[in-house]
């Protein structure tokens, strides 16, 4: 939830003409709410809006009190749009310029001395806004008679906070999403899970990864599709069974494994789908050893390792075309492992690691952080740079990039929980260019990290593997995009405050800058009011911490959404597929304990595919899915007899589910607190369930929950009206229109409301919009009158 309120929340003197502009960039996600919501000192609410038709087309809305300006019969998607907002003393009017559009309002603005702005959630006393329409925000002005007074161009923030460059005063965020902030923040693009001794390799040219696992099959992933395949082994063998022994040769052709200890390759073609060695194993137990293939000679080269106790500082060179083994010692190298290597022209250069001076690692073990050099035609070894005293948790991924033009190396380290720095060789410093990973699992006993460049996509991706001592592991690939900005360039530099006059001090800070509004909603919520009757049964509303799903969830209602067990939103790592099996086996598991028989995924998700490709296509998102909602803490996805089915271990983590629990409690009569009823009402005013998806199998689902939500609401609303505000009458109205668009019970309530406070206006808007549903949807007239509406009593008492 995402809010952004202008002159540090103080209200704006208008004077004479007064402009607000900003451009706005509309994503397709959830454009439905408010863009900003002005409020004047007499409490009358000025609003950008979107807001869709009874056939849920969305469209732009200007908004004054009560009355609606369309703007635009349909929303410009994915492109910059300049709108202004002008308050015009001389002609008492506003005129409003939404792109290419212009219309004018009259308003009393020589009644009106003041104004405060709020975009995205609006916090105003009274006026609260909670859905907010998905779009992107910059370049924020305030003109008054032509004069620029304020400019926010919301990039570059402290902390949660942009200023504006006239007199740097801020704009408070709350929950931001700063765009630019993506340049530095990894991405998870892909998880699945693998055996222990995987090894993985990523080729540039087709910009796949590859993981081998065993000698069993092959899974590539595709990051320009996002998608992945399975390759089974027809015959051969990997050449090694540790992690980490295989690279990709040029062109992406072939994959080469490869086995210092026994001196041999062996080459796959996802041609012929198998390995070209068929040699039985023996374990090299050496580990820990940094590899990277050269294109300019054909060759691997690896650096060091771990076994028995020691390090070495071996350099061997592989010939996989001619299957040598070339091995020398860098003598000026202390021996280690875990190095991160980069070939460039003719060098090889080695960063960092873990070992001593002797290899013994019981004799003084260190961490390194320095820079070696090794000419690869004479072997001969230079010493670039070393810092000393580094933390013990400081090591490098196996490989480093090399940016030629800024002749600087990216490297990523273990520190703060996997970070990328930027080394610089010119002026030997380095400085920190990316959020962390944290990928570090406690419960994992091996991690291997590894560092890849795309030139084409512009892309850095980082592979993470995770292994447990039962031999399980797991491969996380995360993207970034390249080249990675400084974490201090992302930081609003301090600027010299000009002479103005102004009523009070702010901090010196400017910048450039796009803030994302989020969009999302949040339960409103109300206290009882002077002049409502009470008593011991009244039941009040919940406050939001008791349906808490903002910590970490899975909520199909309203929105889908997911949070991990950090609260970190995850929704995006959810492909449509995925997203419909997770839904599938919330559904069913429900139901039943047992869950969805396997076969039964099968026909309701890949209807169309022969048996085999089915199976494995739902084993693959089967695996995918179980990765995922481990990242929710008590969440499990299980497999008995055949049946797959998902298990909660505690409340509050799906909202669906717990509503569907509280729904039976209070249908079997067995509610008899308070709380549990304030509870089921919250998750019933979320609004209906998965309002943005639609299919055959999901029909019967929706159609089920909105009946009974829909006649337990009315219940609810039946037997405590009197005890309810006026607020809360209304939002159930909206909520039973959601699961009902035309019910008769919410068209009452609504209405009689609304007339009661004289929004007759508004009530005719309600009524018509109504009568031409009902039409359509039943063939007949709606039987009363708008006058027969409101003087009526309730039609269901």
């Amino acid at each position: 939830m995402s809010s952004l309120t202008l002159e540090n929340g103080q209200p704006i003197y208008l004077e004479g003409e007064t402009t607000l502009s900003f451009e706005m960039y509309t994503r397709q996600e959830n454009p439905f709410g408010v863009v900003f919501r002005i409020l004047t000192d007499s409490n009358k609410n000025i609003d950008l809006y979107y807001t869709a038709n009874e056939h849920l087309k969305r469209y732009p809305i200007f908004v004054v009190g009560e009355n609606i300006y369309p703007l635009a019969d349909h929303i410009i998607y994915d492109q910059w749009v300049p709108i202004q907002i002008t308050f015009s003393r001389k002609t008492e009017k506003i005129q409003i310029i939404f792109g290419k559009e212009k219309i004018e309002i009259p308003f009393p603005a020589t009644q009106t001395k003041h104004i405060s702005i709020s975009f995205g959630q609006c916090d105003f006393d009274n006026f609260k806004l909670i859905d907010i329409a998905s779009v992107n925000i910059r370049d924020i002005k305030i003109i008054q008679n032509d004069k620029l007074i304020r400019y926010w161009k919301l990039s570059k923030h402290r902390e949660n906070n942009c200023y504006d460059e006239i007199h740097n005063v801020p704009a408070i965020a709350r929950n931001p999403h700063w765009l630019i902030d993506e340049y530095a923040t990894w991405q998870k693009v892909y998880s699945c899970e693998v055996v222990w001794n995987s090894s993985f390799a990523f080729s540039p040219y087709t910009k796949k990864f590859y993981i081998t696992q065993d000698s069993k099959e092959v899974i590539v992933f595709d990051t320009d599709r996002n998608e992945e395949q399975i390759i089974p082994v027809i015959n051969g063998q990997v050449a090694a069974n540790t992690p980490g022994r295989v690279v990709v040769s040029e062109k992406g052709e072939q994959l080469i494994s490869y086995n210092i200890a026994q001196s041999n390759v062996s080459f796959f073609s996802s041609d012929t789908q198998t390995w070209s060695n068929d040699l039985k194993l023996d374990t090299d137990y050496t580990l820990n050893n940094s590899a990277i293939y050269s294109e300019k000679d054909s060759s691997i080269y690896s650096f060091g390792g771990y076994g028995f106790y020691h390090y070495n500082h071996k350099l061997t060179r592989i010939n996989p075309w001619k299957g040598t083994f070339e091995e020398d010692t860098l003598e000026n190298i202390p021996p280690r492992y875990a190095s991160s290597l980069a070939i460039v022209d003719n060098t090889l250069y080695i960063c960092g690691g873990r070992g001593s001076k002797t290899g013994k690692q019981e004799l003084s073990p260190r961490t390194y952080f320095d820079l070696y050099a090794v000419d690869l035609n004479t072997y001969k070894v230079t010493k670039l740079w070393e810092q000393y005293n580094m933390s013990d948790e400081f090591l490098p991924a196996e490989n480093m990039i090399y940016d030629k033009h800024n002749k600087c190396f990216y490297i990523l380290t273990t520190q703060n929980g996997w970070q990328l720095i930027k080394f610089i060789t010119s002026n030997k410093t380095s400085e920190i260019v990316s959020f962390p990973l944290y990928i570090s699992d406690p419960q994992k006993q091996y991690l291997y990290l590894n560092l890849y460049y795309s030139p084409e996509q512009k892309k850095l991706y980082a592979l993470s593997f995770q292994a447990n001592i039962n031999k399980e592991g797991i491969v996380d690939i995360f993207s970034l995009p390249y080249p990675p900005v400084s974490l201090n360039s992302l930081e609003q530099p301090l600027a010299q405050q000009q002479e103005d006059k102004c009523d009070f001090f702010y901090y010196l800070i400017g910048g450039i800058g796009l803030l994302s509004l989020l969009a999302g909603s949040i339960i409103l919520y109300c206290k009882k009011k002077d002049g409502i009757r009470g008593s011991k049964e009244i039941i009040p509303v919940a406050e939001p911490s008791h349906t808490n799903f903002f910590k970490q969830h899975i909520c199909l209602l309203g929105e889908f959404s997911v949070k991990d067990q950090n609260g970190n939103e995850i929704s995006n790592l959810f492909s449509p597929l995925l997203k419909s099996l997770l839904i599938l086996l919330i559904f069913h598991s429900e139901q039943s304990s047992k869950g969805i028989f396997g076969s039964k995924i099968i026909q309701i998700l890949w209807p169309d595919k022969d048996e085999k490709a089915a199976r494995n296509s739902r084993n693959v998102c089967l695996s995918k899915l179980k990765t995922l909602v481990e990242m929710i803490e008590g969440v499990k996805l299980i497999k008995n007899n055949g049946y797959w089915s998902i298990h909660f271990d505690r409340d509050n983590i799906c909202d669906y589910i717990e509503t569907m629990r509280l729904m039976k409690k209070y249908e079997s009569q067995e509610i008899h607190e308070n709380e549990d009823l304030n509870q089921l009402q919250m998750l019933l005013l979320r609004g209906a369930l998965l309002p943005d998806m639609y299919s055959e199998w999901i029909a019967p689902f929706k159609k089920e929950f909105s009946t009974s939500a829909t006649e337990l609401l009315l219940k609810i609303y039946r037997k405590y009206q009197d005890q309810f505000n006026d607020e809360l009458k209304l939002k159930i109205a909206d909520t039973l229109f959601l699961h009902d668009c035309i019910n008769e019970d919410a068209l009452y309530i609504k209405c009689s409301i609304l007339w009661k406070y004289g929004k007759t206006e508004t009530v005719k808007n309600v009524y018509d919009n109504f009568c031409s549903l009902y039409k359509e949807l039943s063939q007949h007239e709606y039987t009363y009158t708008l006058e027969e509406l409101v003087e009526i009593s309730h039609p269901t008492q």
